[in-house]
């Protein structure tokens, strides 16, 4: 019996051989799947270890030590900055290639070189705070909107039923530009919650309004201007007996004391939502404006019939002037309009 035994287990030996190879095969090859996937992960590790990263499914997540959560934002904030300054000179119809001219004929305490301005990297090398704080005063940009966009662009001036408040914030921010041949170019605009034609007369009209003063010439076409943006939220409803008188006084204001071009600037209701939230910057909700209105002008509703033909609703109109005297504002008086010249400080 034993013989037999050995027999048959000599007999059956390369069977049993022949089992195992299979599986030996599959554990190689499971274990080179394992090998190259270890490789992988560890070469995602590395390459991603400064920026971090993270592999989710479904609802468990692997962290991979090192990963900082805030770095990312960090980054975008940076470039985000930069991305601001640029858009302020864009916006303000100042291309790239006339950085460098823009600066100087403004006086600027800098310069900038095409070298700066190859990448978002090299113009972030070049700017600064100074850079940064000349940008913001001149235009009249909230300095906090640069950092992190987190409010409105423009400066915040609320002129609600102030037009007193108005007329001293417009001569300070207009004293140092003597730029005569472009006095003619001053413009005041009147931002219209809607395109309607009608829009003068819908109870739902919302108006905000800008003033505008020349800053430089660029070339024959380029005209800089920067902006005093009345901030009062939501705009004025123009039908308000409580609030057209005041919008007619700033109209006199501008037109009469300032020699400014008034002028309705129709947008979107999207677009006039989007500008008050902060989302546009005046020049650019500018260019988004549809002149369809009938022909009058923001100025027509401040004049008499003895300043222009078209005068609207002079039989209320009266108030409105005597209201300005009593508190010495410009436009006051039918006088004739300024002379086209600025003077700047002594």
């Amino acid at each position: 019996m034993a013989t037999v035994h050995d027999t048959n287990e000599r007999s059956q030996a390369p069977r049993l051989e022949l089992l195992r190879r299979p599986m030996d095969n599959t554990y190689l090859l499971l274990m080179c799947l394992t090998v190259i996937i270890l490789c992988a992960l560890t070469y995602l590790v590395t390459k991603q270890k400064l920026k971090g990263f993270s592999i989710k499914h479904k609802d468990t997540e692997l962290k991979v030590e090192g990963f900082d959560r805030n770095e990312a934002n960090n980054e975008s904030e940076v470039y985000g900055k930069v991305r601001r300054f640029k858009r302020v000179l864009l916006a303000h119809e100042i291309p790239i290639n006339y950085w460098a001219d823009f600066f100087e004929v403004c006086k600027a305490p800098f310069t900038i070189e095409n070298t700066d301005l190859t990448d978002e990297d090299t113009l972030l090398h070049w700017l600064n705070k100074e850079k940064t704080d000349w940008l913001c005063q001149l235009f009249l940009i909230d300095r906090d909107w640069i950092n992190s966009d987190t409010r409105s662009p423009h400066a915040h001036y609320n002129f609600c039923q102030r037009p007193k408040r108005f007329a001293a914030v417009y001569d300070d921010e207009s004293r140092g530009y003597p730029l005569d041949d472009m006095h003619s170019h001053r413009d005041a605009v009147f931002l219209l919650n809607t395109q309607s034609k009608r829009a003068l007369e819908e109870s739902s009209t919302r108006i905000s309004m800008a003033y505008g003063i020349p800053v430089c010439q660029l070339g024959n076409e380029i005209l800089v201007t920067r902006w005093i943006v009345d901030d009062t939220a939501g705009g004025y409803p123009w039908l308000s007996r409580k609030y057209q008188p005041f919008i007619r006084a700033f109209a006199r204001i501008a037109h009469r004391g300032y020699g400014m071009y008034t002028t309705w600037e129709p947008l979107k209701p999207k677009d006039f939502e989007a500008f008050q939230n902060g989302d546009l910057l005046l020049p650019e909700a500018l260019k988004r404006s549809r002149r369809v209105l009938p022909n009058n002008q923001p100025e027509d509703y401040g004049l008499t019939k003895q300043e222009s033909a078209v005068a609207k609703a002079t039989n209320t109109l009266q108030p409105i002037l005597d209201y300005l005297e009593k508190e010495n504002l410009p436009g006051a008086t039918e006088e004739p309009l300024p002379a086209l010249t600025l003077k700047a400080d002594a």
